[in-house]
């Protein structure tokens, strides 16, 4: 396999885990898109197009169906929508009766 081929193939396999914080998995795959797709004029703008849609198309359903209602067209909306959404499912976990920390 030639090194474009295994640049790519870094991209393509990457998949987002909704265990992790967001930004750093952004950056990560931000590092092997700008390695795969190095372009010089257009490069940010065809880098943040193709980060966009990669970030959103791994992500599970639930997370996925409401970051897009919010319209992530920067990469750094994307992330705090995500960020966000994550937040307030840990916080509504906490805030269910029989959770450890409920009502302390």
């Amino acid at each position: 396999m030639g090194v474009l081929q295994t640049r790519a193939q870094k991209f393509h396999n990457w998949t987002f885990h909704h265990q992790d914080p967001a930004w750093p998995q952004m950056c990560y795959l931000l590092r092997f898109t700008e390695v795969w797709l190095w372009v010089d004029e257009d490069r940010p703008l065809v880098i943040e197009r193709v980060n966009l849609d990669r970030f959103l198309w791994t992500m599970p359903y639930k997370i996925k169906r409401t970051v897009s209602s919010g319209n992530p067209k920067p990469l750094d909306r994307l992330v705090e929508l995500v960020e966000t959404y994550e937040a307030t499912t840990d916080l509504l976990k906490v805030a269910q009766p029989g959770h450890p920390q409920w009502m302390q």
